[in-house]
C-alpha cells in the first residue's frame, strides 16, 4: 500500500466510525518512531510537516523524500498520506508541486470568501495530480482583553460553503484549540459538532489539537463524525513486555540484558539502523525474551556507531525538551507563542537550519552562543517584545507573512 493520497482512507474512516491519526514530524527520528507505531497498529497514517519543519528540514522535497525513503527502507505496509499542514495559499502549490499526497490549505485567517477562492484554486490544481485537500474555517480560541474564548465554534454555514468547494475533509472549530489549553477549558462543544455533521452528512471532519484533548471526547467526537485527529505529541505507556530506551544504552546491551538478540529486537521494533536508538524510545521485547539476567561476564559488543569516524557503540540520542523559565504571560500569548513554536521547529530546542537555531528559529547572534532551553525562551519573548509589543502580535504577523 505504501504512500497514498489521504482521501481513500479517510473517507474508509468516516464510514466505519473511527480515525485516522496525523502526526507532525520534525526530523528523521520523529518520523522513524511515528511509522514504526503505525506498522505495528496496522493502522493508516498522516505525516504531516509544518511550513516551520520543512523550513529548518531542507525544504519540501527533501522531507517528502525522506518520508518515502523510511517507507522503503522500514519495509512499511500501511497507508501512509505525506501531508502539510497549516499550509498557505503558496506552499499548498508548492507541496502539490514536489510530490506531497495530501495538503492543508489553511485560509482561516483570510476573509470568508477570499479562503474559499483560493480552496478551490488548491482543490483543482492538487485533484489534477490525485492529491488530497483539507481546508479550515474558523480560527483557534484564547484570550482577548481578559475575556478567555474556549475555542471558535466555526458557522455552520461557513463550513457547508467550504465542503461545496470540493475538498475531502474538514477542519472546523468545536472548541478545539492549537497550543496549550487553558485551565479553564469547557471541552469540545460536541452538540456544535452533532450540529455540523448534520449539515454536511457523511463529510469526514478533522479534530486539530488532539494532543491536549482528553481521550473520551476524541472518541465521542469521533462518534459524531470526527474521520482524522491531528496532534504534535505521540503519547506512549511502557508495557511490562516493553523497554524504555535510556541515556547511554545501546540495542547490543538490551539485548544482553533480556536474554534476546540485537536481529530479534530490530525485527520486532521494525527499527532499520541499529546503532541508532533515542532516549524515551519504548522498544517491543520479542516474545520469548527473558527478564533481566544479572552477569557481569557479556562479551556481546555494541555495533559501530553510525558516524563516519567513530568506532564506538552509538548512544542513545538525548535532548533537551523542559526548562524552568517562565514566560508569565496571558493566555491568548501563551497560545501564540506554543503555535509560533510549533510552527518553526514543532517544538524542538535543538532543531537547526543553517545560522537559525531551537524552538523559536533565532539566529546565534542572538542566543550569543548560549543554546540553553532557558536562554531560547527567554531571547524569543525579549525578541518578541521589542519587535511586535506581543506574542499575539506576532503570531498576526506569522499568519500574513509565513514568519515572524
Amino acid at each position: 500500500m505504501a504512500i497514498v493520497s489521504a482521501e481513500k482512507f479517510i473517507k474508509a474512516a468516516r464510514e466505519n466510525g473511527y480515525a485516522v491519526g496525523g502526526f507532525n514530524t520534525n526530523n528523521l527520528e520523529w518520523t522513524q518512531a511515528i511509522l514504526r507505531a503505525a506498522e505495528a497498529k496496522k493502522a493508516p497514517i498522516l505525516i504531516q510537516t509544518s511550513m516551520g519543519a520543512a523550513k529548518y528540514m531542507g525544504g519540501y522535497k527533501l522531507c517528502k523524500t525522506l518520508i518515502e525513503n523510511l517507507v522503503e527502507s522500514m519495509g512499511i505496509t500501511v497507508p501512509v498520506a505525506i501531508h502539510l499542514d497549516h499550509g498557505h495559499f503558496e506552499d499548498a502549490l508548492e507541496c502539490i508541486e514536489v510530490g506531497y499526497t495530501s495538503v492543508m490549505f489553511d485560509g482561516s485567517h483570510l476573509p470568508l470568501e477570499e479562503n474559499l477562492e483560493k480552496a478551490k484554486e488548491v482543490v483543482a490544481k492538487a485533484h489534477a495530480k490525485g492529491v488530497s485537500v483539507e481546508a479550515e474555517v474558523g480560527t483557534i480560541g484564547g484570550e482577548e482583553d481578559g475575556i478567555v474564548g474556549d475555542g471558535e465554534l466555526a458557522p455552520i454555514e461557513d463550513a457547508k460553503a467550504m465542503v461545496a468547494t470540493g475538498i475531502d475533509f474538514l477542519a472546523a472549530g468545536i472548541g478545539n484549540i492549537h497550543g496549550p489549553y487553558p485551565a479553564n477549558w469547557k471541552g469540545l462543544h460536541l452538540d456544535h459538532l452533532e450540529k455540523l455533521t448534520a449539515a454536511v452528512p457523511g463529510f469526514p471532519i478533522v479534530l486539530h489539537g488532539g494532543s491536549g484533548i482528553p481521550d473520551d471526547q476524541i472518541q465521542a467526537a469521533i462518534k459524531l463524525g470526527v474521520a482524522a485527529a491531528a496532534a504534535l505529541i505521540i503519547p506512549t505507556v511502557a508495557s511490562a513486555d516493553s523497554y524504555t530506551v535510556k541515556s547511554g544504552d545501546t540495542l547490543s546491551e538490551i539485548a544482553v540484558t533480556y536474554n534476546t538478540t540485537v536481529e530479534k529486537l530490530a525485527s520486532v521494533n521494525s527499527i532499520a539502523n541499529v546503532d541508532f536508538i533515542t532516549v524515551g524510545q519504548i522498544l517491543e521485547l520479542d516474545p520469548e525474551a527473558t527478564a533481566p539476567v544479572a552477569t557481569e561476564t557479556a562479551t556481546v559488543e555494541a555495533a559501530p556507531a553510525a558516524t563516519d569516524n567513530s568506532a564506538a557503540a552509538a548512544p542513545a540520542a538525548q535532548a533537551e525538551t523542559t526548562t524552568s523559565y517562565t514566560s508569565n504571560l496571558g493566555t491568548s500569548d501563551a497560545q501564540a507563542k506554543e503555535i509560533i513554536a510549533q510552527r518553526e521547529s514543532s517544538g524542538s530546542y535543538t532543531a537547526q537550519n543553517g545560522q537559525y537555531y531551537g524552538r523559536y528559529q533565532l539566529t546565534m547572534s542572538y542566543l550569543n552562543g548560549d543554546l540553553s532551553a532557558e536562554n531560547q525562551e527567554r531571547v524569543a519573548d525579549s525578541y518578541v517584545a521589542g519587535r511586535y509589543g506581543s506574542w499575539s502580535a506576532a503570531l498576526a504577523f506569522w499568519n500574513a507573512n509565513g514568519w515572524y
